[in-house]
C-alpha cells in the first residue's frame, strides 16, 4: 500500500474463482475505489473472452455490494431496532442449525414469489406427501389457500408490512415451523404459534447479542427470503431441492405471482431505467433489475458451495442459475419415489423445538442493567 492505494497480486490460472472471495475480504471503501483490470493486450490477460469474463465477475461484485449498501441505507435503522426488540426471541429460539439432517436425502420444494409460480403450483397437489415444502412468507397465504400447507415458512423482512401484509390476516398453522432472520419485524416471531428457529445475519448489535448465547446458524449471505429457503433446505439435508417461482425476473405487467403478498411494482409502472433486459432460461429477453442479478450471484455461490446436492430450477420462466439445471416440475415429481414410512417432518421439527433448552449467560442481566 502506497499513498493510500492498494495493489493486490494474484499468481496462478484460477483468477476467476478467486475474484469473489478476494472481493468479500475488502473493506467498503476499498470496494468503491476498485480499478478495473486493464484492457487485453496491455496486461498478461491476453484472451478477450477471459478478460470479458473477469470484467463481468467484477461488475457482479460491484452490483452485490451496491445492493447491500442500499438495503442498509433504507432499512439500517429498522435492522438495529428490530435486533434489540427481538432479543428475547433470539435468546429463547433454537438456531436453525438445530434442523441439520432432519430431512436427509429426501426431496424438498422451495416456494418463492416469482410470477411463474402459479403456472405449476397446482402440480404439487397430487404429490404433496412426497416432498417437504419450504415457503417464503410472501406466498405462505397462497400455499395455505391451495391446501399446500408448508412444513416451514421463512421470513426476513424488516418492515412492519412483514407482519401486517404477510401474516396478520392469514390463519397461521401451529404445525408449521418458522425460520426467521434475527432482524425481522418482531411481531412475526413473537406471534407465531408453531416452532420458531432463528438464523443470523450480520450487524453490530448481533455481535453484542451473540456473546450471551450459542451461535444460531449463519445466513449472512441472504439478500432475499428465497436465499433463506435454500439455506434451510440445505441445512435439513434435503436432496434433491426443487426451486419454484424463482424467476428473478418479471413480465412487463406483473411483479410477483398472483396471490403473493409482496410490495413491488411491475416494469410498466416505473421508469424504464429501473429495469434491464437479459436472456432468460430459454434464451428470450426478459426484464429484470440490478437487485435480482445480485440475488442470482448469491444463489450461484450457494449452489457452488454444495456440489454434493442436486438443486433443480423447476420455475417455468426466469433467469437460469449456474449449477441448477432447468427441468419441468412434472418430470421431476414423476421420478420421485414414495417417502419411506416414518414420522413427518413437522413432527420431527416439533420434537426438536420442544427439546431445546436455551443457553443464556448469567452476565446478560448485569450488562443489560449497565445499558439503562
Amino acid at each position: 500500500i502506497r499513498n493510500d492505494r492498494r495493489i493486490d497480486f494474484h499468481v496462478g490460472g484460477d483468477i476467476l474463482a478467486q475474484v469473489e472471495p478476494w472481493w468479500l475480504s475488502l473493506e467498503t471503501a476499498e470496494k468503491f475505489n476498485l480499478r478495473f483490470p486493464l484492457r487485453a493486450n496491455y496486461t498478461t490477460i491476453v484472451h478477450p473472452k477471459f478478460y470479458d469474463a473477469l470484467i463481468d465477475k467484477t461488475v457482479d461484485m460491484l452490483r452485490m455490494h451496491a445492493v447491500g449498501l442500499a438495503t442498509w441505507q433504507q432499512f439500517g435503522r429498522h435492522i438495529g431496532e428490530n435486533d434489540m426488540r427481538n432479543l428475547p426471541e433470539y435468546l429463547l429460539s433454537p438456531g436453525y442449525e438445530q434442523l441439520a439432517g432432519l430431512w436427509k436425502d429426501r426431496p424438498a420444494v422451495c416456494l418463492a414469489a416469482g410470477p411463474s409460480l402459479h403456472t405449476n403450483l397446482l402440480q404439487l397437489l397430487p404429490l404433496r406427501d412426497r416432498v417437504a415444502i419450504i415457503s417464503a412468507g410472501t406466498v405462505y397465504a397462497l400455499a395455505q389457500g391451495l391446501h399446500l400447507a408448508p412444513d416451514i415458512v421463512t421470513t426476513i423482512d424488516f418492515q412492519r408490512l412483514n407482519w401486517t401484509d404477510q401474516f396478520l390476516h392469514v390463519p397461521l398453522d401451529p404445525a408449521c415451523a418458522l425460520v426467521y432472520l434475527h432482524s425481522t419485524h418482531p411481531q412475526t416471531p413473537r406471534r407465531w404459534p408453531g416452532p420458531r428457529f432463528v438464523a443470523e445475519n450480520s450487524s453490530e448489535t448481533l455481535l453484542w447479542m451473540r456473546q450471551y448465547t450459542e451461535a444460531k446458524g449463519s445466513a449472512a449471505q441472504v439478500q432475499t427470503v428465497a436465499h433463506l429457503n435454500l439455506l434451510v433446505a440445505l441445512m435439513l439435508g434435503a436432496n434433491p431441492i426443487l426451486l419454484l417461482g424463482q424467476d428473478l425476473s418479471m413480465p412487463q405487467t406483473q411483479h410477483h405471482a398472483v396471490g403473493a403478498r409482496a410490495q413491488d411494482q411491475a416494469p410498466c409502472e416505473v421508469a424504464a431505467e429501473a429495469f434491464m433486459f437479459v436472456p432468460d432460461m430459454h434464451g428470450n429477453p426478459v426484464s429484470t433489475r440490478h437487485s435480482f442479478l445480485s440475488m442470482k450471484t448469491v444463489f450461484e455461490r450457494i449452489i457452488a458451495e454444495h456440489p454434493d446436492r442436486t438443486i433443480v430450477q423447476c420455475s417455468e420462466a426466469g433467469l437460469p442459475l449456474v449449477g441448477a439445471p432447468h427441468r419441468p416440475l412434472h418430470a421431476v415429481l414423476d421420478s420421485l419415489p414414495a417417502l419411506p414410512a416414518g414420522e413427518s417432518l413437522r413432527t420431527t421439527i416439533r420434537k426438536v423445538f420442544s427439546a431445546y433448552t436455551p443457553k443464556i449467560q448469567a452476565q446478560l442481566l448485569p450488562d443489560m442493567d449497565g445499558l439503562i
